[in-house]
């Protein structure tokens, strides 16, 4: 009996928890870092402001949950691109990889915000290594290709962080619009410089 309460409030807060973060993705989605406040969020997720609080201590705990989400699915979503792999496919499983870590920066949702705005904001020691965690774990995931290179672990990570600030570099770009200004193709841009980290492997 004990046991069943304890899993029926464990759901309902789970519940409540996703619903603020999803009021907190709208809110956004449509306003920006500048507009996420935490009254906002309440309001869009039909809870009172305490509420949130409940779940997030400010703004910056929200913002970084919203990111550790993120990364997570972004992680799953590339270790889904992983099995069987060859080390005849790894430069071609690497531009997949490199390709799908694009989209979700520059994509719909836009990560990029989410994480150029959670980055700059001063964060709680566990939301920290919560956050920490989740990028440790996408970068690892975009990496998986290079395992198969004979290259040392060093170099491997090197490697890997090359490729992470790469795309988070054409990310900015895509999104600013500059690519298409100076009349360039973000994606083509993008399976350029995979390919050549991936050939300095």
């Amino acid at each position: 009996m004990v046991a069943e309460r304890y899993e029926r409030r464990a759901a309902v807060q789970d519940f409540k928890r996703k619903a603020i973060l999803a009021a907190a993705r709208a809110v956004f989605a449509r306003k920006g870092a500048t507009g996420l406040t935490i009254r906002a969020v309440a309001t869009e997720a039909g809870y009172a402001t305490g509420a949130v609080y409940t779940y997030f201590d400010n703004k910056e705990d929200l913002l970084a949950a919203l990111v550790s989400d993120e990364l997570a699915a972004l992680a799953k979503r590339l270790r889904s691109r992983d099995a069987p792999l060859t080390k005849a496919d790894a430069a071609a499983r690497l531009a997949a990889i490199g390709q799908e870590a694009f989209e979700a920066l520059t994509g719909e949702r836009g990560l990029l915000p989410l994480v150029s705005e959670t980055f700059e904001g001063e964060l709680s020691g566990e939301t920290e290594r919560l956050l920490n965690g989740r990028l440790i774990g996408a970068l690892g995931a975009l990496g998986v290709p290079l395992e198969l290179e004979a290259v040392d672990p060093a170099q491997r990570a090197q490697l890997t962080m090359a490729l992470a600030a790469f795309l988070l570099g054409a990310a900015m770009l895509e999104r600013s619009g500059r690519f298409r200004g100076l009349g360039l193709d973000g994606d083509r841009i993008v399976q350029l410089g995979v390919e050549r980290l991936a050939g300095a492997a």
